[in-house]
């Protein structure tokens, strides 16, 4: 193997760890763009439920219920059952 040959073959290796390198770099901005967009999405959720809820009562009954569906609290019966 000449010299001319080890040159190339170098070249094409940092080629190739150069766009690796590029490739998970661009990779990873991606994905914290992705979350950034997520949170977007549930802050303009919330936001339109604000705006569209009744009252700031039945918003708040919403939330509480959101909540405890999510901790796996289950509500109690409404009064016209008891």
């Amino acid at each position: 193997m000449n010299e001319l040959t080890g040159i190339i073959i170098l070249a094409i290796v940092i080629n190739f760890g150069t766009v690796l390198l590029l490739r998970m770099t661009i990779e990873g901005i991606n994905q914290a763009r992705e979350k950034e967009r997520e949170q977007w999405r549930e802050e303009r959720q919330q936001l339109l439920d604000r705006i569209q809820a009744p009252s700031f009562d039945h918003l708040k009954h919403h939330e509480v219920k959101v909540i405890k569906a999510q901790n796996g609290a289950k509500e109690p019966p409404p009064l016209e059952q008891l």
